[in-house]
């Protein structure tokens, strides 16, 4: 993880792949046993696999620290934490990992027990029926540091090299373990960005250079920076591949980086405590968000939606977090742990309503500033409030006969998992005794089907019909909004049809 600022670049022209370098390192291949294709447990494309993701973990801090697995700090992964972190919502966990300090540096040759210890980690995971993205991540920075044309000969000799053998090595994992690239690959302008292109492409033909099952593997590649902007402005072209529909966009989000990870006021601008609108204080207005807020989450994912997703290339949200601000207290802790869980759910909410698949990074600290979610000493749920604002994502609401009135079903604290759908529901998310009214689906005299909901505000969502015969194919069934005030949506259809028992869902997305 590196802190972003929000940084615009000029586009250019890119030239050429080729660069004039000083020296070009040279190394043995690894591609030492290549098999044949094979697509046994490989099936799904890109946009199959995120359709089945989520919410998505980083063991952050851990199988990247510069030393050791433990150097900053917390302990070796073991299967314990990752059934903790599978019975906890979570589908995929991402690994971020170091490679250059365990390779010989006149060969590339990695430690072949640090791609054992690789393996095992994997395997927990695959073991707990959970995707894996596994990653070169910082590493020292000799690739994400370097992106220039006097480095690119080198950095993709060892690019490759590093590749081979990985790829090899974890060769035999089916469709749930995803590559990827690198981590936040540093590029500010079309030159960088025309040799971040060639490290994409020589990863990805490294990859499935192996063969086997890594023929057909999901692999992911990072935009500039994993920045979005950046991204948007300068990748305006995409690694090729040998099949179809197998790769993925990276970016992060750490925005807006006052309230998700700065912990000293700047000159430039000072830390923010409250995020989100409704979570404004009336008393230390000085630390409310005065920007980076909801619309302008929007509009970064709307632009990366627009540019991969609707192209059918999924995007991954490879991290975001925002650190717990524990040196406050009473009420100005309780509105910012609010605000903070606010902000977690709205992030993955809306990776979820656009197809992208979400990230959170966990690099273990339990104290102020820190972001981790679980006591890895103790295998424990440490945060539940950010738990479960992360991972309450498809939280179904029932209404059940309570005399002259319905209740829904609510979580044992009595609050609910999404705000978004209480507000929209009709209940007041801030007040845990509130309790909307069911919303009423009926035949009017002229045998149209009428939908009406009360809500407690105005708050836009996708609202879908669908209508089956048989319970098994369900097609769109269309409805018209007749109103949409700020309590009140009303919504009726055509006119039903006698010849057959029709049966009606509805879906609510946020």
């Amino acid at each position: 993880m590196t802190p972003l600022n929000r940084i615009v670049s000029t586009l250019a022209l890119a030239g050429s792949l080729a660069a004039n370098v000083h020296s070009q390192a040279s190394y043995p291949s690894y591609n030492s046993s290549p098999l044949a294709p094979d697509s046994t447990g490989m099936t799904s494309v890109a946009a199959e696999i995120a359709g089945h993701i989520q919410a998505g973990w980083n063991i952050g801090n851990t199988l990247e620290a510069i030393g050791s697995e433990t150097a900053w700090g917390n302990p070796m992964v073991t299967n314990e934490l990752i059934q903790l972190v599978k019975e906890n919502g979570f589908q995929a966990i991402r690994i971020p990992c170091s490679w250059d300090q365990y390779a010989n540096q006149e060969t590339a040759q990695i430690d072949p027990s640090w791609l054992d210890r690789v393996k095992t980690v994997v395997q927990h995971c695959i073991e707990n029926d959970m995707y894996v993205l596994l990653n070169i991540h910082w590493d020292g920075g000799w690739l994400e540091n370097n992106v220039t044309p006097e480095r690119q000969a080198d950095n993709n000799a060892k690019q490759k090299a590093f590749w081979e053998q990985i790829a090899t090595h974890l060769r035999d994992f089916d469709e749930r373990l995803l590559f990827a690239s690198a981590n936040e690959p540093n590029v500010d302008d079309a030159t960088q960005q025309t040799v971040l292109l060639s490290y994409h492409q020589t990863f990805i033909d490294a990859v499935r250079s192996t063969g086997g099952k890594n023929a057909y593997r999901v692999l992911v590649v990072q935009g500039p920076a994993t920045d979005i902007e950046r991204t948007d402005e300068l990748m305006d072209a995409f690694p090729t591949d040998t099949v179809p529909d197998r790769l993925m966009a990276e970016v992060h989000y750490y925005t807006p980086y006052n309230f998700a990870l700065m912990t000293e006021d700047q000159s430039w601008g000072n830390q923010f405590y409250y995020w989100g609108e409704e979570f404004h204080s009336t008393t230390d207005t000085s630390r409310n968000a005065n920007w980076g807020e909801e619309e302008l989450l929007d509009e970064l994912f709307a632009l990366m939606k627009a540019k991969y997703v609707d192209q059918g290339i999924p995007v991954v949200i490879g991290e975001f977090a925002a650190i717990r601000r524990t040196h406050l207290t009473g009420e100005n802790l309780e509105l910012h742990l609010a605000s903070r869980a606010y902000y977690l759910d709205y992030v993955t909410e809306k990776c979820n309503a656009l197809g992208f698949l979400p990230f959170y990074w966990d690099a273990g600290g339990l104290d102020n500033h820190g972001s981790g979610i679980f006591d890895r000493d103790t295998n424990t749920i440490f945060d539940p409030l950010a738990l479960e604002a992360l991972t309450q994502i498809e939280t179904e609401q029932y209404w059940t006969q309570e005399g002259p009135t319905y209740a829904a079903n609510a979580n044992p604290d009595g609050d609910w998992a999404n705000n978004h759908l209480e507000r929209y529901l009709g209940s007041d998310p801030r007040d845990e005794t509130s309790i909307p009214a069911k919303p009423s689906l009926q035949i009017d005299a002229n045998k149209r089907l009428a939908y009406t909901l009360h809500r407690y505000s105005k708050n836009n969502g996708l609202l879908e019909f669908e209508y089956s015969h048989d319970l098994s194919t369900w097609n769109p069934f269309p409805m018209n909004i007749q109103t949409d005030t700020n309590t009140l949506l009303e919504a009726i259809s055509d006119p039903l049809p006698d010849d057959a028992p029709i049966f009606i869902r509805i879906k609510i997305t946020l």
